[in-house]
């Protein structure tokens, strides 16, 4: 009952956390691009999304969470990726909600790893589908992929002869910081609570 009562909490701190730091704490300086005066780092969207699905990934039996990581990191993605799809955050802002998201998680996992000792039991990467390392392998590929269109799009807008204007470019590149980020913090959390949790 103890890990059901700490995510909640821990997700709600995130989600505190992200509007303290959005309103209070940081401000957007003004770089001569036209944009709503707000300031919009980090992103509340993503911080809803991430959370949600790391209160979830905290809950989830040690055999589903290679899964449940893999499942909430591409729902995280894919919200930041609308975000900015519909022009209400910089990439930035997503990038910032999944440190924020990480940072507020961090002492709930070491809470469940801690209390949660008659239940946080597995027998490791493979004795179950939903804990295959396909689920930690994926992301992993996934993020490669991503930075290799970072490096093809930002190579392409670099100052110098040739570079290209088209703010496609800049989209791509965005996007693709998003999917390595947000795979990079699901990835190691699968990692870091396989490698804690004990042998049944």
């Amino acid at each position: 009952m103890g890990r059901l009562a700490h995510s909640p909490r821990r997700r709600g701190g995130a989600n505190l956390a992200t509007q303290v730091l959005k309103n209070d704490v940081l401000t957007r300086p003004y770089r001569g691009i036209e944009t709503f005066a707000g300031n919009s780092l980090p992103s509340g969207h993503t911080t809803l999304a991430a959370s949600a699905a790391a209160a979830v990934f905290m809950v989830a039996s040690p055999r589903w969470r290679p899964l449940v990581a893999f499942a909430g990191g591409t729902y995280a993605v894919g919200t930041g990726i609308a975000t900015l799809v519909n022009q209400w955050h910089r990439p930035a802002d997503v990038v910032a909600a999944f440190l924020v998201v990480a940072a507020v998680m961090s002492p709930a996992a070491w809470l469940v790893l801690r209390r949660g000792g008659s239940w946080n039991t597995w027998e490791g990467f493979g004795s179950h589908p939903a804990s295959w390392r396909l689920w930690v392998a994926l992301p992993t590929l996934i993020g490669l992929v991503a930075a290799a269109v970072a490096v093809v799009a930002l190579v392409r807008i670099a100052p110098g002869l040739g570079s290209e204007v088209s703010t496609t470019n800049y989209f791509w590149a965005g996007c693709a910081f998003i999917v390595i980020s947000g795979y990079l913090v699901a990835s190691a959390a699968s990692w870091l609570l396989a490698s804690a949790v004990q042998r049944r």
